[in-house]
């Protein structure tokens, strides 16, 4: 009874937050995305034969089809795939409890740096409500790991601050540490956050002594160093962020050259051997470029656009046309923002905003990184974390007015009506507008298909899309130790008398080459083989009820989209 007197008001936060990010989590989103199928399918590999689908057993990574990925999220997922049979809960369930987490270990932290409790309450319910976090914690993403693994290392941290218990202290930069497992953006982070925290308390650490400041080095370096050498150098996956950085944009050399053209007035008319003037070097060259890239990116994350109108338009990742944040957000954290700069002696406080600002920079140093709400997800924890200070302040001030009392009911109120608002629109609209976004169809299409398999000597699998072979070995149950042996080339010259063979991925426009689509569709199939094509490949709805079937075409199975609007699947065979 103590500990709900105590403790009712996280009880509420976590209530809430359960809520929200397990509502209808089987259906929305809708449709399982190739991600998050990858991410359980690993977990199933790895609980069932102690490695990865691919046959590969290694700490540092997961071997997926075509790249790497961070062991720490299947890890994690591993229980679930004890517990659930292969679906969406079996794939969902752990970011969702990832998400309650973040929420928690959020609210803690601002109750361990504001030693108030109605502070610690506003942070964990404006992270409970928030968009953003609903969002990553009710997909199979790596981001809402990285962000638990983050904020436990600083409760964790802030521990070691008040007790000064030297394990406490190793804890947390184990903690930190184990963050690169967790997600790619943090292999850059993680050494971001060890020289923040050793600027703003380099005194504290080393009053524990050299000795111990070496030795938690040491076991950073233990941690991480192996990671990042076997991901980016040992392995044959070309890094991430080799493939997406600003510093190997194509572009940057071109806009250099032009900008050198048009100071020597080499535009106007082209000269051969002509030399750009001096100065140009001084305005036109790479590092220009590359530092204009960051500024632009950097500016359009922290844009009001971002944060409080459309958010990331990709639907895997945002809602659309509804910001990363609550508009009325916007309130708390300009009164956040300035308590913060008010109080900025306070060490806790220039932490969080030194977190504030480098935040967006894993995300900007990427090509397309400025509102890719995934990569951003570190700035999604000080953000919040402020813009419940600032609700927090706002009560506070409102308390000792006359009316104050009435006004923090009514700005409960209109923050409620806000948020059912965009639930509203999440939990209805979301599905519907965002199913193709989500892999929507697949599930369906595969189930189908290993009910039907049986009865045609092929099964060809459009390449349109993600690719499909993944969603079948997932839905269809097929022992990743199949896999492990078969490989995972999966053309149709590839034959291996295997059971595998059956299931090929197809390049629909070679099966369909020199045909005239979609009437002469039949032309091109072959007897005794099960297809799965797009209503693109078709070119068209073929649905015998919309009366453009061609000739010689079966449809099996068409699998609409949540709106109707078009087919996302159709399995078809020679008639």
């Amino acid at each position: 009874m103590k500990v709900l007197t105590k403790w009712w008001w996280l009880l509420l936060v976590v209530l809430v937050a359960g809520l929200v990010r397990f509502y209808q989590l089987e259906e929305v989103p809708a449709g399982l995305y190739y991600d998050e199928v990858d991410l359980a399918y690993q977990a199933r590999s790895l609980l069932e034969t102690g490695r990865d689908y691919r046959g590969t057993f290694s700490p540092f990574y997961a071997w997926s089809m075509h790249d790497l990925k961070t062991p720490l999220p299947i890890y994690l997922s591993i229980p679930a795939a004890m517990i659930f049979s292969p679906g969406v809960l079996q794939a969902r369930v752990t970011t969702a409890l990832a998400g309650m987490a973040v929420v928690v270990l959020a609210a803690l932290l601002t109750l361990k740096w504001s030693k108030d409790k109605r502070a610690a309450f506003l942070v964990g319910a404006v992270m409970a409500l928030n968009p953003w976090l609903i969002q990553f914690s009710r997909i199979a993403f790596e981001a809402m790991f990285a962000l638990m693994m983050y904020l436990g290392f600083l409760l964790t941290f802030f521990n070691w601050l008040k007790s000064k218990n030297v394990k406490t202290f190793y804890l947390s930069v184990v903690l930190l540490s184990l963050g690169v497992y967790s997600y790619r953006i943090m292999s850059f982070y993680v050494p971001l956050t060890f020289l923040m925290v050793g600027l703003v308390y380099w005194r504290e650490i080393l009053g524990m002594g050299i000795k111990r400041v070496v030795i938690g080095g040491m076991v950073a370096a233990a941690i991480i160093l192996p990671f990042l050498y076997y991901t980016a150098v040992e392995t044959p996956d070309q890094t991430r962020f080799e493939q997406l950085s600003i510093f190997s944009d194509p572009l940057a050399p071109i806009y250099v050259i032009r900008g050198r053209e048009v100071d020597s007035g080499d535009y106007l008319q082209e000269t051969v051997g002509n030399r750009p003037v001096w100065y140009s070097y001084l305005f036109h060259n790479k590092g220009v470029e590359y530092l204009s890239s960051l500024k632009n990116n950097y500016l359009k994350s922290i844009s009001t656009t971002f944060l409080f109108a459309t958010g990331d338009s990709n639907l895997r990742q945002g809602m659309g046309k509804t910001g990363a944040l609550l508009w009325i957000d916007i309130i708390g954290l300009a009164a956040g923002l300035f308590w913060l700069t008010k109080n900025i002696k306070r060490k806790e406080n220039q932490l969080l905003g030194l977190w504030l600002l480098s935040s967006p920079l894993p995300a900007d140093l990427t090509v397309d990184g400025a509102n890719h709400a995934s990569r951003l997800i570190m700035m999604a924890g000080p953000l919040l974390i402020i813009v419940g200070l600032g609700w927090w302040q706002i009560t506070k001030m409102l308390a000792k007015q006359k009316w104050g009392g009435l006004i923090n009911i009514a700005l409960v109120g209109v923050y409620l009506l806000v948020f059912i608002n965009v639930a509203h629109k999440y939990f209805v609209h979301f599905p519907l507008e965002a199913a193709r976004w989500h892999g929507y169809g697949y599930q369906q299409a595969m189930l189908k298909i290993k009910e039907i398999e049986k009865d045609y000597d092929k099964v060809m699998l459009t390449n349109s899309n993600d690719p499909a072979m993944l969603y079948y070995l997932f839905w269809a149950q097929i022992p990743p130790k199949d896999v492990q042996e078969y490989g995972v080339e999966f053309g149709p010259e590839v034959i291996k008398g295997m059971g595998l063979d059956k299931v090929k991925m197809m390049s629909w426009s070679k099966v369909t080459e020199g045909k005239q689509m979609p009437h002469e569709m039949g032309e091109a199939l072959e007897e005794g083989v099960l297809y799965l094509i797009t209503q693109q490949d078709a070119k068209g709805d073929i649905r015998p009820e919309k009366g453009s079937l061609p000739s010689r075409v079966k449809v099996i199975e068409s699998i609409p989209y949540p709106d109707n609007s078009e087919v996302a699947y159709f399995l078809v065979t020679k008639e």
